[in-house]
């Protein structure tokens, strides 16, 4: 077998997929705003593709640096030490699309992120990335690409989804209890000895970034097209030319409740910096206050521990999943750092535990942009996302 990836018109025609023309490619992509979850051997390259085509936004996650195995099958040498979002924005900004490189964890991204108007791609080498980019796009009612790759069989697989209308099935529906035992952190592979080290040999990772592609394309036209790749899985066989589509499962057993998400949510313009919880919601009267419960999609600690005296401190404060024990605020007895505690962290919360807050500025107290605030009664639920670091991110 000659190691080279398939061109991306004759994977096309193997699998039975048209291709636009170059103002068709930047039409079906300009209107959506692409997420990666995990920027390794093939975002790199779908996102190279999806930039020189048309795709104009752009959002990319990952926490991890090249290191010097990374030349094998992702990045040039230049590029070892520095972070795979930092390379990635500098690539695609130069094909003219606006790029939002977050160096993070992806349970660190807010929600926000995603949307109607959001495709995730996800491609990272570990479970848990795959749970939390599902997770996200359910919620957020977003369209989902997983890639996967089996070297040692000369295989890629793509899996698509879309959450913008009710469905049964998710990612998840296909994991077991090995899957979730065997979640591994993204920082995993840069642990003492190396780590795993990274065996898709790049012409595969490119193949795999052509299959990701079409299922792009496809999710993009929507009709006929999209309902041959929602819901199913694409194989190819490198090393055989040979392409097979299977139907996917409900699971009634998933771990994920497929009924959660945030509904009618309105995007604000306004950044955190200039918005305050009273701007958004306006102002609630007392007797109905204690009968709402505001929803965040990172959790609010309201309270810490000093790490010098030990003392106890109330205070509110927005939080991350990724970090539970980081700084939160000063102790005001001996100025020494206070440590978010666990059980004083909350995803829902009525309005009273936040009147300290209530205010001021949303960034004072550490909200970050694309955060999802509702408040739901038992007759209506107001849904509202925070503006983002640039309009139209």
């Amino acid at each position: 077998m000659t190691e080279h990836p398939i061109e991306l018109k004759a994977l096309a025609d193997r699998l039975g997929v048209p291709l636009p023309s170059e103002d068709g490619f930047r039409e079906l992509l300009s209107s959506t705003k692409y997420v990666a979850a995990g920027f390794g051997s093939i975002a790199r390259p779908l996102f190279d593709n999806l930039a020189a085509r048309g795709a104009q936004r752009m959002t990319i996650v990952d926490p991890k640096s090249y290191v010097a195995r990374s030349v094998h099958s992702q990045c040039e040498p230049d590029e070892v030490g520095r972070t795979r979002v930092a390379v990635g924005a500098e690539r695609r900004r130069r094909l003219w699309a606006a790029v939002l490189p977050l160096p993070c964890d992806f349970s660190e991204v807010a929600d926000g992120i995603g949307g109607h108007d959001a495709h995730v791609i996800v491609s990272g080498d570990n479970r848990r990335v795959d749970v939390l980019a599902n997770r996200l796009a359910a919620r957020t009612g977003a369209r989902l690409t997983k890639i996967n790759i089996e070297p040692d069989e000369c295989t890629v697989a793509a899996r698509s989804y879309d959450f913008r209308s009710k469905t049964s099935l998710c990612v998840e529906c296909q994991f077991g209890a090995r899957h979730y035992d065997g979640q591994r952190h993204p920082r995993s592979c840069d642990g003492p000895g190396e780590g795993r080290p990274t065996n898709s040999p790049r012409w595969l990772s490119r193949t795999g970034s052509c299959l990701a592609l079409l299922a792009v394309l496809d999710l993009a036209r929507g009709g006929e097209h999209s309902r041959r790749w929602i819901d199913c899985e694409w194989q190819y066989r490198a090393d055989r030319g040979r392409a097979e589509r299977s139907l996917l499962s409900a699971n009634e057993n998933c771990r994920w409740a497929h009924h959660r998400r945030w509904h009618n949510a309105a995007r604000l313009t306004t950044a955190p910096e200039s918005v305050s919880l009273h701007d958004v919601f306006g102002s609630i009267p007392r007797e109905r206050a204690r009968r709402t419960r505001m929803r965040f999609c990172q959790p609010v600690s309201l309270g810490g521990a000093c790490r010098e005296c030990g003392r106890a401190v109330r205070l509110v404060r927005w939080s991350r999943d990724a970090n539970p024990d980081a700084v939160i605020g000063i102790c005001g007895g001996c100025g020494g750092e206070v440590a978010g505690q666990g059980y004083w962290k909350f995803h829902e919360l009525s309005p009273p535990h936040l009147a300290p807050v209530w205010n001021r500025p949303l960034a004072s107290w550490g909200v970050e942009p694309f955060a999802v605030i509702s408040i739901r009664s038992a007759a209506s639920e107001r849904t509202f996302v925070v503006g983002g670091f640039r309009r139209g991110d």
